[in-house]
């Protein structure tokens, strides 16, 4: 994926870890997908209710 937009792969998992937002113009070029690869990984898990 990193090759076919030009960006790191560090870019990537940056990405996928929620330290880099996923930006409009690489979302456009992912398929349903990958977008959901990369923004399921951003997602926090709900914590339980104490």
């Amino acid at each position: 994926m990193g090759e076919r937009f030009g960006i790191s792969e560090q870019q990537i998992a940056s990405i996928e870890q929620g330290r880099r937002p996923l930006k409009p113009d690489l979302a456009e070029g992912l398929d349903d997908d990958e977008v959901e690869q990369l923004v399921a990984t951003t997602r926090s898990p709900k914590l339980p209710d104490n």
